[in-house]
């Protein structure tokens, strides 16, 4: 029975070694596998939260590799309007994930490092069309609630882990119907484009505190 229960975790990379407990009162989310404590604004409410399986292709391209995912899921919404999303999530991948996170994204808006609750995250931004073959935009359209047609995305994220087979990620948009005036490439901005990028980011950062 034990030997069963073993292969069990080892194929569905879950429950022993999956991604932890969470739990989530009054907007503060804590975690454990990985550990870490997260408070998110007043302004967002909690809509709840999901598990599921997915693949991704290694880098050598040589092969599937299969991680969990944990998502909890927190917006402002005008009615069925979605104003505001921001996500927390924690992957296990069943092998390791690379240390440049983000280096496979070509001509990131912005690109670098921060530091979120004394550790230091990835982040980056991009221009991102919400779909359904998304998990987000699927379950926030089970909801009810209906995505914007086009937004700057900000994701922040860290791998963590002994074997660095554990990933924490924040992902973060606003509805900003001036977005679909945006040239792709940010060197023909305007002044106000810019600040609007500015600004957001730092609505994104200030949207939650890992603690």
């Amino acid at each position: 029975m034990n030997r069963l229960l073993i292969v069990i975790c080892t194929l569905l990379i879950t429950g022993c070694v999956g991604t932890g407990t969470r739990t989530v009162n009054n907007n503060v989310l804590i975690a454990t596998k990985p550990d870490f404590n997260v408070r998110i604004s007043s302004d967002f409410i909690h809509i709840g939260g999901e598990k599921y399986t997915d693949t991704k292709t290694s880098v050598s391209s040589s092969r599937n590799l299969r991680y969990l995912t944990n998502t909890d899921y927190f917006i402002i919404n005008n009615g069925p309007t979605l104003e505001k999303v921001l996500t927390v999530a924690t992957k296990k991948i069943e092998t390791y994930f690379v240390g440049n996170i983000f280096g496979g994204m070509k001509n990131p808006l912005l690109a670098g490092r921060i530091n979120l609750g004394g550790k230091s995250y990835h982040y980056v931004a991009t221009f991102y069309t919400p779909n359904m073959s998304n998990y987000t935009t699927r379950y926030l359209d089970d909801k009810g609630y209906v995505p914007p047609s086009r937004v700057i995305r900000f994701i922040a994220a860290r791998v963590v882990g002994l074997n660095g087979d554990r990933l924490i990620s924040f992902e973060y948009y606003e509805n900003e119907e001036t977005l679909i005036s945006f040239d792709k490439n940010i060197n023909v901005w305007s002044t106000e484009q810019r600040e609007y990028l500015d600004k957001a980011f730092d609505r994104f950062i200030k949207s939650f505190e890992v603690f």
